[in-house]
């Protein structure tokens, strides 16, 4: 899409959102509970609520799905890098792994992947393409602009606009297509979480080192 058409998207879909909330799964609870028709959360939890008897029904973007990267990493200078290291071997251990793969579609091992009830098993083809090098080198940037022009239908107490864009999601108004059966629609940016071991960082500079 390119940053350009994304802050076109971003001011079609503004107009749609009712609020921009602090946790990412709380819009799919929203829309779960009835409190909004549409929640733009995480798929994991869209799946969960419809295990647990939700009405609600999780609706994967055909033209693709946004999705970050989960990681470990070391705190230059801690007193305890020996058990740190410990710890981050075993997070990306296949005991690890199977455990992540109770909840997530996709992981750092494909090989141990396994499907997710309510969720397609194709999840892994629907990843858009993701720059984190220059998204990192970005990030200050988008914020400043995101709070700019979004900030207004933020929730009220919380976190700041930067805590929202790493973790927020959005509830949105419905279209008569999308609710007409009845049913609230969680609709998923996605968030298949990825696994790695990153040794160290910088905490002054918060780079990988």
């Amino acid at each position: 899409m390119g940053e350009a058409k994304g802050w076109e998207f971003m001011v079609a879909l503004h107009k749609n959102i009712a609020t921009y909330t602090h946790s990412g799964s709380k819009p799919c609870k929203l829309a779960a509970a009835g409190g909004h028709p549409i929640g733009i959360s995480f798929e994991f939890r869209a799946a969960k609520l419809i295990a647990d008897g939700a009405p609600i029904v999780a609706v994967i973007p055909e033209e693709g799905i946004g999705w970050d990267m989960e990681a470990s990493a070391i705190i230059a200078g801690t007193p305890n890098e020996d058990a740190a290291k410990k710890l981050l071997d075993w997070s990306v251990s296949d005991a690890a792994m199977a455990i992540y793969a109770e909840n997530y579609a996709i992981l750092a091992n494909p090989a141990l992947e396994k499907p997710i009830a309510n969720l397609p098993e194709n999840l892994r083809a629907k990843l858009i393409e993701n720059d984190f090098q220059w998204a990192a080198q970005h990030r200050a940037e988008i914020i400043e602009e995101w709070q700019r022009r979004y900030d207004g239908k933020s929730e009220a107490n919380g976190l700041s606009g930067r805590g929202r864009l790493a973790r927020g999601g959005f509830s949105a108004a419905p279209s008569q297509q999308e609710v007409g059966h009845g049913r609230h629609v969680a609709r998923l940016s996605g968030n298949p979480q990825r696994h790695q071991t990153l040794r160290r960082v910088r905490r002054a500079e918060g780079r990988v080192a």
